[in-house]
């Protein structure tokens, strides 16, 4: 959401009430940019300064708040406290600088409005559509969560795969590895063409075997 901005120019010669501006209660999207100036020319803030916007509610409760200094402006973003009080707030920006010196703007009259949405807030948060749309923000939030999660879990069984799957095929190579250096040959039988496997030897394909088997789908090994 982009703020709305109120540009104002106050001019620290003359004390009386300039200019005012208009909000509704707890408004927190609304930006004041204020210059300065000194009988009609430019008041040049001088390095170090701070800036605070301070405002007395139509309750007589007191808000103050610091301020951005940019480019010899002074920037407030108008907060959901000061906003919160219906009525007429008297507001000033106080320049603070480095020695503990003061400057003071002269007042700016902040008009807070009443909001319809907080006069009836209570009957908006019982109606059928207020109770729907929280119920979507909820499913939306859940949907999110849960998607989340499985891709979290996607991930990691994809990881464990990939493991899974380096493990087996190198289990494949030790094996292939030797039945091709013959280690796996035993002593001839009758035909001189077989061979007879020895007793070490069944033992270590068994233990290469059983090591395959939690990689082994029922059909084939997969191999990348």
């Amino acid at each position: 959401m982009n703020l709305s901005v109120y540009r104002m120019t106050l001019d620290i010669r003359d004390m009386d009430s300039q200019l005012s501006f208009s909000v509704k209660q707890n408004d927190t999207m609304r930006r004041l940019i204020i210059s300065l100036t000194d009988h009609c020319k430019p008041y040049s803030i001088p390095d170090g300064c701070y800036a605070i916007f301070t405002a007395k509610t139509s309750q007589n409760t007191v808000v103050s708040e610091g301020c951005q200094i940019k480019d010899n402006k002074i920037i407030y973003d108008i907060s959901g406290v000061a906003t919160a009080t219906v009525g007429v707030s008297e507001c000033d920006i106080t320049l603070f600088g480095a020695e503990g010196e003061t400057l003071a703007s002269p007042n700016i009259t902040m008009n807070v409005y009443t909001s319809v949405l907080s006069e009836y807030v209570d009957e908006v948060i019982k109606s059928d559509e207020f109770e729907t749309l929280t119920a979507l923000v909820g499913q939306a939030n859940n949907a999110i969560v849960q998607c989340n999660a499985a891709v979290s879990g996607a991930k990691s069984s994809a990881e464990n795969a990939n493991d899974a799957a380096e493990e087996a095929n190198a289990l494949v190579d030790e094996i292939t590895e030797k039945l091709s250096r013959g280690e796996f040959i035993g002593a001839q039988g009758p035909q001189g063409n077989d061979y007879v496997l020895t007793s070490a030897d069944k033992t270590d394909i068994a233990r290469l075997v059983i090591a395959l088997i939690p990689y082994y789908d029922g059909e084939s090994v997969y191999n990348g």
